[in-house]
């Protein structure tokens, strides 16, 4: 690992906030670091030549300096010019995650600085304000509620090309670039960070950013799957939460929420003459799609069997779900170390059969068939059922309000087993 203790990148007045400016300005020198040490120190000086004139062009106006330009550009070989153009897109796409880690952090800054009576801008907290002030009553809000459906319909977009180890690598980086914004790091921690950025922008720098042969239809849902995996996924529950949270604020309620928002995907099924699509290729979709999000459903039970370790020795189990046990028991057979290790923590066990009913699925054919849709299975309906008995069993021993199964919930109403 490289030592970066002592490198501080200063503010420039470029008409953008200090933060920015200082996270873009890091980005530079880091980038130059990684082309000097990488590509070489030629392509390093004919870099920040290039950058240097093309800097004067902006400020000056002067078309003696796009002349110059020009003439330099001019003598580069093709090898050079490649070189070039990988710097320049490279830090394109490293400035473009720091504008985006601004948002971020304006927006946390708006909130801090909000109110109940004054939301943050553009938040969902001003919009039920906005409602309540306009004078509409808590019911009509939430019949309004009720009556919506937003369904984001994702599509393989040619403009939207880079593979996905390069979305991954820009998805580290927007992380390490949140981390390096908190105020209480010691200078090991702040050298690591950096040390790691560093890393991810000379393996960027050296990356296709795209495929050199066509992608197939596989390859695009792969890439939907990018995104509803990661940023989606995570996003979805701070929505619910937000809203929830706006109505306890303007109308002193807890309410669970309708499903409001629903994501759809044509890629992999729609038939707007693409040859590639055939019905093999769709059922081929669905499965990746149902296996996906179950994969991500056995993860959250993993972690929220962690949580709930309540045991009968100390609380009185209600009975919907000591029924509920029952039944699971005559239906689904679970390894005798599972059944002593949880033999009286009922929310473990409980969730412990539901793993094993959702591993059963994913053990099934890849093939989307009639079997999969079976009424004898395992459906979004039925692990609805189980999460909202887990729900109320909480709230009847007064341990309601749990934010992991809350955030759970939100994502099943929203994606099912699709």
């Amino acid at each position: 690992m490289k030592h970066w203790q002592g490198l501080m990148a200063t503010a420039e007045g470029t008409g953008i906030s200090e933060p920015l400016s200082l996270q873009v300005n890091l980005l530079g020198e880091l980038l130059g670091h990684a082309i000097r040490e990488v590509v070489g120190k030629a392509s390093f000086e004919q870099v920040e030549k290039l950058r240097t004139l093309c800097k004067a062009v902006y400020l000056e106006d002067n078309p003696q300096h796009w002349q110059q330009v020009a003439a330099e550009i001019g003598k580069l070989k093709p090898e050079e010019i490649l070189w070039l153009l990988r710097a320049f897109t490279t830090f394109f796409h490293l400035v473009n995650k720091a504008e985006q880690r601004e948002i971020v952090r304006i927006n946390r800054e708006r909130e801090r600085r909000s109110t109940a009576a004054q939301p943050r801008t553009e938040s969902l907290a001003e919009a039920v304000h906005f409602l309540k002030q306009s004078g509409y009553t808590r019911d009509e809000v939430l019949a309004m509620l009720a009556r919506l459906d937003i369904q984001p319909t994702l599509t393989a977009h040619p403009t939207e090309a880079r593979r996905r180890a390069i979305l991954v690598k820009q998805r580290s980086l927007a992380h390490l670039l949140e981390q390096l914004q908190q105020s209480d790091l010691t200078p090991a921690e702040r050298d690591a960070i950096i040390s790691a950025i560093y890393e991810k922008i000379c393996l960027l720098l050296v990356s296709d950013e795209f495929r050199s042969e066509k992608i197939s239809v596989a390859d695009e849902v792969q890439h939907g799957l990018h995104f509803l995996t990661n940023a989606i996924w995570e996003t979805v529950p701070r929505m619910y939460r937000d809203l929830r949270a706006a109505l306890a604020a303007c109308y002193q309620v807890e309410v669970d929420l309708p499903a409001v928002l629903r994501y759809r995907s044509w890629i992999g099924g729609d038939r707007d003459g693409n040859p590639f699509v055939t019905p093999e290729v769709t059922q081929n979709t669905l499965a990746l799609l149902r296996a996906a999000v179950i994969k991500l459903y056995t993860k959250e039970l993993r972690a929220l069997r962690e949580e709930l370790s309540l045991s009968s020795r100390l609380l009185e189990v209600p009975a919907p779900l000591l029924q509920s046990l029952h039944a699971d028991r005559q239906r689904i057979k679970l390894p005798e170390k599972i059944l002593q290790l949880y033999h009286s923590e009922p929310f473990r066990l409980k969730l412990s059969y539901m793993l094993a009913r959702l591993e059963k699925l994913l053990a099934q054919p890849a093939e989307f068939n009639h079997a999969l849709l079976s009424p004898a299975e395992y459906d979004a309906q039925q692990f609805w059922a189980d999460l909202t008995l887990i729900q109320d069993s909480l709230r009847a021993v007064r341990l309601g309000g749990n934010d992991r199964l809350e955030d759970l919930l939100a994502r099943v109403k929203t994606f099912g087993f699709h």
